[in-house]
């Protein structure tokens, strides 16, 4: 049963990630032709901005999830599925985080550079895995959760932005700050 939990509340919570990264791969496009062409200027432009709405966006639908979510989990599973707090608000916590991130990703992803990407894919699943291995014994899925929290943003949150800030010739701290100042005012 916490599998099935833990796994519907991760789908539901991953709206808010996976439709903000639908609005990042747009702009992927734009960042592979900025970069091809050596028009740092505008890549620096559109990566400051695209992390700001990546990050408006994520915290946006997760405060929509954080509003809709409880009810639409028991209708959408017609109550065969417990509402689990302790699974639901680390995960969509993750959600909310996760804009800069996609943006950072984006830009890594369409110049054609997926060794950070895989780097931090790489780390990000091994503090995952190690943090659940501690935590899951002693708080079940919502220890699972956490893990899943703790590397998405400490991980995976600081890493990308700062590889693509890196290649985009940009400071990564107020490009991260930025993207989840945005998603906290969302």
């Amino acid at each position: 049963a916490a599998v099935v939990g833990y796994t519907t509340l991760r789908t539901l919570t991953g709206m808010a990630r996976t439709v903000t990264e639908q609005v990042a791969h747009v702009a992927g496009v734009e960042f592979a032709r900025q970069y091809a062409q050596e028009d740092m200027a505008a890549l620096q432009r559109l990566y400051r901005f695209t992390g700001r709405l990546t990050g408006g966006l994520a915290g946006a639908l997760a405060g929509l999830i954080a509003v809709i979510g409880p009810p639409f989990l028991a209708i959408w599973t017609l109550g065969r599925v417990p509402f689990a707090p302790g699974v639901f608000w680390p995960l969509l916590a993750a959600a909310a985080l996760a804009g800069p991130t996609l943006a950072g990703g984006a830009l890594l992803y369409f110049i054609n550079r997926p060794r950070g990407l895989a780097v931090a894919t790489f780390a990000g699943g091994a503090v995952t895995f190690g943090l659940a291995l501690a935590l899951v014994p002693h708080f079940g899925a919502a220890g699972a959760a956490v893990a899943v929290l703790v590397a998405e943003a400490g991980v995976a949150g600081i890493a990308v932005p700062t590889m693509a800030a890196r290649i985009a010739g940009m400071a990564a701290l107020p490009r991260i700050a930025a993207g989840q100042l945005s998603a906290a005012i969302a």
